[in-house]
């Protein structure tokens, strides 16, 4: 297809055609059909002039951009002014408005130690007009007991859980071939090896 398409745009069509951009220049100076030749250069004039007309407006940010860039001013992190002022623009407008405060203040209680404020964040969102941060309270509220401890303590079961999640990558990994002997020797030869 890479030939294909390499022969297409050097040489046009089987070397018979010209290119298919000579066409499509052809084809936006105006030449669809027939035309007398004054049409066809007021239509070339009319067409050049919309090119030249330069769009005032400011080019559009990607979503990705402004996402990272409100996650930079959620935690706090250092900002230049055109990132402040994107921020102060898209405050403006409601949605964003809701959003941002409402993941604003969920990582302040977070990153804080009052667990009680967790309660107070979910009633405060839970009949949210955005359906996304509904579902989220609703999904903290099923799991609060667990919330509320990890914004109490300081201790983690990620260890734990990490090293749970490598015992069954390896048994996945023999799964039928070898019995449980192998299967705890490999963990142990693992962990003295990779660690």
């Amino acid at each position: 297809m890479s030939e294909i398409y390499r022969e297409v745009k050097a040489e046009g069509f089987h070397g018979s055609c010209t290119p298919f951009y000579d066409h499509y220049k052809y084809l936006l100076d105006g030449h669809r059909g027939y035309r007398a030749k004054k049409i066809a250069e007021k239509m070339k004039e009319e067409m050049d002039n919309k090119m030249k007309t330069v769009d005032n407006k400011e080019p559009l940010i990607p979503i990705k951009t402004i996402s990272l860039i409100a996650n930079k001013s959620i935690c706090g992190k250092k900002m230049n002014n055109e990132e402040k002022d994107l921020i102060i623009k898209m405050l403006r407008l409601e949605w964003f408005k809701e959003i941002y405060t409402a993941s604003k203040n969920f990582y302040r209680i977070i990153k804080g130690d009052d667990a009680a404020a967790i309660k107070t964040w979910i009633t405060s969102y839970e009949k949210s007009s955005i359906g996304k941060i509904r579902t989220f309270v609703y999904g903290i509220k099923m799991d609060i007991k667990a919330v509320a401890n990890s914004i109490a303590f300081d201790v983690s079961n990620g260890i734990v859980e990490g090293y749970v999640n490598k015992l069954k990558e390896v048994k996945r990994s023999m799964y039928g071939r070898a019995k449980i002997e192998l299967l705890k020797r490999k963990m142990v030869l693992d962990t003295i090896f990779f660690n």
